[in-house]
């Protein structure tokens, strides 16, 4: 188990559960012996359905509930396992997707989509990302209103698992606001195109919005107020891949403080090195922070502050996930640049977290306004 923070047993023993799943479903050795970009085991969403993976952030009258008082740390817990063990998508969306249901979605939602989402039976994505990288809401698809119909256009990026989801979730904007759709992947013009990226343990595409025609059906809460929602998405999306990233970073600097002290060169283990002992204690101390940052912004949900620690979270550890990785690097010497080695693996997971919804340097331009420190241009 890689989840090292204190808490509650129930969420040591979910956390422990979850190490077991992703050891037995999608081990590591696996990814170095399959294809780029394969899909997830057969059954496998089914499977973490049943350990209710995609419950913790939905309420238990709708068929969800956690483990303990604070939902997201429980989500938190699995999410740095799935980082450890390098598993497949689309975990992060699937639980924006049942959150969103749970707060805002119709009794149509929440008796044909939540159930099947929530169980593992089928999947949904989340289209949020514009072609410029931007997270903004709205910013990657507007729509318009024809009759009773809305008719999306627009083109997202970054959609993990978009080929195989059976819905989309996408912040569509216009004039009058944001307004949140959930939209079955079938539907007429709504294209998907797979896309190859650095990290090669999760599958992203793009999907495309030509035309497409929806009913008030599709809408999740009220037409062109779905602003607040789709700010709190991003911040749960940002913690749980912070969260992932702190999985990928505490397994890729154990295996090389292992290897440091193992390694032998000019007779004695490299880890005994006083520039190996430095760059090593100094990398762990950054880790603890990481770790500790994350319990705060997890337990900072539902709280008035939880965007600004979300923001402080995501931009801290993304920075120091990059600065890990190459450290680890350092220390392993040739063998962390050979695919054979896990590490490459590892570094590829921490740098799209990094990245994936708001890059550090975007998660602390969203901070300057709240300290009186202005608007970024």
């Amino acid at each position: 188990m890689t989840y090292a923070l204190p808490c509650p047993p129930e969420r040591a023993l979910l956390a422990e559960a979850a190490s077991r799943f992703a050891r037995d479903h999608s081990p590591v050795e696996a990814l170095r012996t399959s294809d780029v970009g394969a899909p997830a085991p057969g059954g496998y969403h089914r499977a973490a359905g049943e350990l209710g993976w995609f419950a913790m952030l939905v309420p238990a009258e709708l068929g969800g509930g956690s483990v303990s008082e604070s939902p997201l740390a429980d989500v938190v817990a699995i999410a740095v396992e799935r980082g450890a063990n390098l598993q497949p998508g689309p975990f992060t969306a699937m639980n924006v997707v049942a959150e969103s249901l749970g707060l805002a979605g119709s009794a149509l939602q929440r008796e044909e989509v939540l159930p099947a989402l929530v169980e593992g039976r089928r999947t949904a994505t989340w289209a949020v990302t514009d072609g410029c990288g931007r997270w903004a809401p709205g910013a990657a698809v507007s729509y318009a209103v024809d009759g009773d119909a809305f008719v999306l256009d627009g083109f997202a990026v970054l959609v993990e698992e978009a080929a195989t989801a059976d819905w989309v979730l996408v912040q569509a904007g216009s004039p009058s606001g944001v307004t949140i759709f959930v939209v079955p992947t079938a539907t007429p013009g709504l294209e998907v195109a797979p896309r190859e990226g650095l990290d090669v343990t999760r599958r992203f595409g793009a999907v495309r919005f030509t035309g497409v025609r929806v009913g008030r059906s599709a809408v999740v809460g009220e037409p062109g107020r779905g602003g607040e929602l789709a700010v709190h998405q991003l911040c749960v999306a940002a913690v749980l891949t912070a969260a992932d990233a702190v999985g990928a970073m505490t397994r890729d600097f154990g295996t090389t403080l292992e290897y440091a002290r193992t390694r032998v060169a000019f007779g004695r283990p490299i880890g005994s090195f006083q520039a190996v002992k430095h760059l090593l204690a100094d990398t762990s101390l950054a880790l603890e922070a990481c770790q500790a940052i994350l319990a705060a912004a997890a337990d900072a949900y539902g709280t008035p502050g939880f965007t600004r620690y979300v923001a402080v979270a995501k931009a801290y550890i993304g920075d120091a996930a990059i600065t890990l990785g190459q450290n680890c690097l350092q220390v392993l010497g040739g063998i962390g640049y050979t695919w054979e080695h896990e590490h490459h693996l590892y570094m590829r997971r921490m740098t799209a977290d990094a990245f994936l919804f708001g890059d550090p340097g975007a998660q602390r331009a969203s901070l300057w306004p709240a300290y009186g420190l202005g608007e970024v241009a």
